[in-house]
């Protein structure tokens, strides 16, 4: 018997969510899980037509990590006119997820840089992205050379 097991090349990919968003909803349900900090009043519920809308727009896409077909990592990209530096373009990496069991590979660094370069391609002066507190991502943001610009507070106002 042969003990060797072939190891899969992981696929990057740039897609769009009108067309993979039952994969992504499938493991986003994970994602959620993990890092969701919303109290009990408020549960995930993406607004899937304006993520279509934005896509429609090209203001939206996903960047994927694949595995033999199989969707193991997603960066959901939001890239558009700067609202605070007309005439130059930003990115906003608003969520990044890589299932559990593939954490320990680059797979996370790989899909921030792939999003780095669509971004660049697309003219983006800049890419940032806010993570969680309890993010199990939160030690890519100095290995891959970001800095903290902002801190983001938050505070429920309505039906206390």
């Amino acid at each position: 018997m042969d003990t060797e097991q072939k190891i899969s090349e992981i696929t990057y990919s740039i897609e769009k969510a009108s067309e993979i968003g039952d994969e992504v909803f499938n493991i986003a349900k994970d994602h959620w899980e993990e890092v969701d900090t919303r109290d009990e009043y408020t549960k995930p519920n993406p607004d899937w037509e304006k993520y279509y809308l934005l896509e429609s727009q090209g203001f939206h896409r996903l960047v994927t990590a694949r595995q033999d077909g199989e969707l193991i990592g997603y960066i959901s990209l939001i890239t558009a006119p700067s609202l605070h530096c007309k005439g130059e373009i930003d990115s906003q990496i608003e969520l990044l997820y890589v299932k559990k069991e593939y954490r320990e590979e680059s797979i996370g660094s790989d899909l921030i840089l792939s999003a780095e370069n669509y971004s660049s391609d697309l003219g983006a002066e800049r890419v940032s992205f806010s993570l969680k507190g309890k993010s199990p991502h939160n030690n890519l943001v100095s290995d891959l050379e970001y800095t903290l610009t902002e801190q983001v507070f938050t505070k429920r106002v309505r039906g206390i």
